[in-house]
């Protein structure tokens, strides 16, 4: 057998393996994943606050409808992390005013390996009634979107409360002209929460219709919950996350022998050179697998073709593969 041949089948090899440890129904890991139930992306859910007319992160009424955005997303099977949780020994704490690039880069450098952020923002304000003299209504509008933090795709969005009419701010709040502020908050705060409720509710279940579209063909998804995304294949729900292979001192023959491995591998889509340049190479490459996953097939394939060097991962999804430079043999090396 030549040597691409060799590499087919050892792709293969490593893609039987993984496939069946992920998908025999008979298999100790499969049936942990049964019971721990459905899985999906991992989420953070964040305010982009920036606007002056937004109500800012930490105000009473933003952490209600926070809360309840949240609330409403884990209770269809989602996993969301709390951002303070996995950012505080590494990033400042306690930020407002925050644009959509900073958020993005809190999720990149979360402890957590966030897929999914959801952003959302608050617009609130006081109007007069027409024709009533002396009376005010609060008008609350939240638009909610999510995007993936590795290849920035948008997934999806959703706005309530344009159309939606509150009470009128109470007399009580009032002190001639003025209004109290305590008063204000805790009287719009009793009908701000369900406006994260219908912004949460609505993000879930179209992430849960999106996850279901990228889905495995013949895999079935139990139509009771709108986060089943029990997916039992070798592969992520969500489509090919964005990778970038880093590969340093490879040859020309050596690289090829691994553009015909890693396209081999299970869940891989597609890939394309993104830089060459003497004794280095880039590859954007996509697939559904996971990270770690996709470490390993890497080195069990340098193992295999024999090339001495090392497999790293750092921030943004990017993975580095190293050759050592060897003396020849017959020469000392160096004390």
């Amino acid at each position: 057998m030549n040597a691409a041949g060799k590499i087919f089948a050892i792709a293969a090899a490593v893609a039987a393996l993984t496939t069946s440890a992920f998908a025999s129904p008979d298999h100790p890991a499969d049936q942990a994943a049964t019971q721990a139930g459905p899985r999906g992306p991992s989420i953070l859910v964040a305010s982009e606050d920036f606007d002056a007319d937004t109500i800012p992160r930490g105000n009473v009424n933003f952490n209600r409808i926070q809360r309840a955005i949240i609330d409403h997303m884990a209770g269809r099977g989602f996993k969301i992390y709390d951002e303070t949780a996995i950012t505080m020994d590494r990033l400042p704490q306690g930020r407002v005013r925050r644009e959509l690039p900073e958020l993005l880069q809190t999720a990149k450098l979360a402890q957590a390996p966030i897929d999914v952020i959801v952003v959302f923002q608050i617009h609130a304000s006081i109007q007069n009634v027409q024709y009533v003299k002396n009376t005010k209504v609060p008008h609350i509008r939240v638009d909610g979107r999510m995007i993936r933090v590795r290849g920035g795709q948008d997934l999806t969005g959703f706005e309530y409360g344009e159309d939606v009419d509150l009470d009128p701010i109470p007399q009580a709040c009032f002190t001639g002209d003025q209004i109290d502020r305590q008063c204000l908050l805790e009287s719009v705060g009793t009908q701000a929460r369900p406006f994260g409720a219908a912004v949460g509710d609505a993000l879930a279940i179209k992430l849960a219709s999106f996850l279901r579209a990228n889905l495995d063909p013949g895999v079935s998804v139990p139509e009771d919950s709108y986060a089943a995304t029990g997916h039992r294949g070798p592969c992520n729900e969500l489509d090919g996350t964005p990778y970038v292979l880093r590969i340093r001192d490879f040859n020309a023959p050596e690289l090829q022998r691994l553009e015909e491995a890693f396209t081999s591998f299970a869940c891989y889509q597609h890939y394309k050179v993104m830089k060459q340049v003497p004794s280095l190479t880039e590859y954007w490459y996509e697939s559904r697998a996971d990270q770690a996953r996709i470490v390993r097939d890497l080195q069990f394939v340098m193992q295999y073709m024999n090339v001495p060097g090392s497999v790293s991962v750092t921030s943004g999804n990017v993975i580095i593969l190293e050759k050592h430079i060897l003396p020849p043999h017959g020469v000392d090396v160096p004390r």
